[in-house]
C-alpha cells in the first residue's frame, strides 16, 4: 500500500511540475493539464475478467482534463505513468469524452512495462482552447479487507 501511495505522490508530482505537452522545439506547452482527480475505490468492483475473490481489489481511476493552447487543432499520443509494479495490477478502463462532453470512448491502449507507462492517441482532434478529459481505471490486490474490524490491512 505504501508503494501505492508513492506511485500516486510521484505521479502527481510528475504532472504538475512538467505539464504534459508536446515538447519538441516550438510546440512546448501546447497541452497543459488543467485538472487531474485520483480516486482510489476499495471494495467497489472486480476487475471484468477476475473471478469472485475472498478480497475485493483496490479499483483506482484517474479523470483528467488538459487544455490545448496552441492556435491549432491537435490530435496525439498521451502517455502516463502507472504503479504497474503493484501486486496484480490490471486496466479496467481506458477512456476519453468527446470534444463536447456528452460521449465516452473506450480507447485502445499501449502498455509499456519497461517504462511504467500507458499510453493512447486522442479519439478526436482538440480545437484550440478546447479541452481534452480522460480517464484510466485499473485494479491492484494492494489491500485486504479485515470484515471483524471493517478495516484495510496493507499487503
Amino acid at each position: 500500500m505504501k508503494k501505492l501511495w508513492l506511485s500516486i505522490n510521484i505521479l502527481l508530482c510528475f504532472l504538475l511540475i512538467l505539464n504534459p505537452a508536446v515538447t519538441s522545439g516550438e510546440y512546448q506547452n501546447i497541452l497543459k493539464m488543467e485538472e487531474l482527480s485520483i480516486k482510489v475505490m476499495p471494495e467497489f468492483a472486480y476487475q471484468p475478467k477476475d473471478g469472485k475473490k475472498d478480497h475485493p481489489p483496490l479499483l483506482i481511476g484517474y479523470q483528467g482534463t488538459m487544455r490545448n493552447l496552441s492556435e491549432q487543432p491537435q490530435k496525439g499520443q498521451v502517455e502516463l505513468p502507472l504503479p504497474m509494479e503493484e501486486n496484480k495490477f490490471r486496466i479496467g478502463y481506458v477512456a476519453d469524452y468527446s470534444s463536447d462532453l456528452s460521449k465516452v470512448f473506450e480507447i485502445e491502449y499501449i502498455i509499456d512495462q519497461e517504462k511504467g507507462t500507458i499510453s493512447w492517441t486522442t479519439s478526436e482532434e482538440i480545437q484550440p482552447n478546447d479541452v481534452y478529459k480522460f480517464v484510466v481505471e485499473f485494479y491492484t490486490d494492494s489491500i485486504k479487507v479485515d470484515k471483524e474490524k471493517n478495516a484495510f490491512i496493507p499487503v
